[in-house]
C-alpha cells in the first residue's frame, strides 16, 4: 500500500515538478566530481581478537568525501569499534557510488561468492531517495537484498546504517530540501520496519542530526565542513558518523567482545 505521506506529497509536487527538474539537473552539472577512495580494505592490528567487517551499499560506504577508507564510514567505524570493544577490526568494502538497492543487487552481488566475515554493515538509501524510488519497490528491493545476504551468510549479522543526512544537505533550496527530506522519512521508516522484521538484522534507526554533530565538535562550525562537496560527508562527519554506528554496533549486535545469538 502507497503510505498517505507519499500520496501527499506527490500531489503537492506536480506543479512545482518542471522546477525541482531544472534545479536536480542543476546540482548534477555543478557538484564537483568526487572519486571513491581506491583502497578497499584494512585492518586495526595488534594482536588481539579479530572482528571482520564486510561494508556493502553506495557512495557513503565506498568512502566519497574522503581521502582513504581509513578515513570514511567504515574505517572511523572500525576505529571507534576496536577502541570500544579491545578488539581487532579489518574491513573490506563492495560499494559505488551512485547504486539504489536494485542496483546494489544487480551490480555488487550478482555473483554468488561468500566472503569471510563476522559481521555486515550495510549503507543503502540516500540514492532510492535522489532517484524518487516508489516506497512499495524500496520495500520489495529491501526485501530482496535481506533474503539474499541471509542466504549468503545464514548466521552472521546485518546491520544497516543510518540514512545519510539528506535533510541537511546545502545544496538543497528549501523547496528541494522540502519534498527530498519528505521522501527520505518515508523511506527511513521502512528501513526500520523491514529490518526489525528479521533476527539478526538491525537499522540504527538513531536519526543522524546536523544539530548533534556540530555539538560533538565543541567549537563554532559551519555547514559546509561536514560536507565535502555538498552533498557526500567530509572526513569530520565521517568520524562522527562512524562512532555512532560503532556505538549502535557495540551496544546492541556484540556483547562482550562476541557476536550477539
Amino acid at each position: 500500500m502507497t503510505p498517505p505521506k507519499y500520496l501527499a506529497g506527490l500531489l503537492l509536487s506536480v506543479p512545482v515538478m518542471p522546477w525541482l527538474w531544472l534545479e536536480g539537473k542543476w546540482i548534477l552539472r555543478t557538484m564537483p566530481a568526487l572519486q571513491e577512495t581506491t583502497d578497499r580494505e584494512g585492518a586495526i592490528t595488534s594482536g588481539r581478537e579479530l572482528l571482520r567487517i564486510l561494508a556493502i551499499g553506495e557512495s557513503t560506504i565506498a568512502g566519497v568525501g574522503a581521502s582513504t577508507s581509513a578515513k570514511g564510514l567504515i574505517g572511523q567505524t572500525a576505529q571507534f569499534l576496536s577502541q570500544t570493544t579491545a578488539r581487532d577490526v579489518a574491513w573490506k568494502i563492495m560499494a559505488q557510488s551512485g547504486l539504489t538497492i536494485r542496483q546494489v543487487i544487480d551490480t555488487l552481488l550478482h555473483t554468488g561468492d561468500v566472503l569471510d566475515t563476522d559481521l555486515i554493515l550495510v549503507g543503502v538509501g540516500g540514492n532510492d531517495v535522489f532517484k524518487l524510488n516508489h516506497p512499495q519497490r524500496f520495500d520489495q528491493d529491501l526485501r530482496q537484498l535481506i533474503d539474499l545476504l541471509k542466504s549468503r551468510y545464514p548466521d552472521i549479522p546485518i546491520v544497516f546504517t543510518h540514512m545519510p543526512p539528506i535533510r541537511d544537505l546545502p545544496v538543497w533550496s528549501g523547496l528541494m530540501r522540502f519534498f527530498m527530506s519528505g521522501l527520505a522519512d518515508i523511506l527511513e521508516e521502512n528501513l526500520f520496519r523491514v529490518t526489525s522484521e528479521y533476527s539478526q538484522v538491525y537499522y540504527c534507526h538513531k536519526k543522524i542530526s546536523l544539530a548533534r554533530f556540530k555539538q560533538k565538535v565543541r567549537r563554532p562550525s559551519h555547514t559546509d565542513e561536514f560536507f565535502s562537496d555538498g552533498v557526500h560527508p567530509s572526513e569530520l562527519t565521517y568520524t562522527l558518523w562512524g562512532e555512532e554506528v560503532a556505538d549502535f554496533i557495540a551496544k546492541h549486535v556484540l556483547i562482550t567482545g562476541t557476536i550477539e545469538e
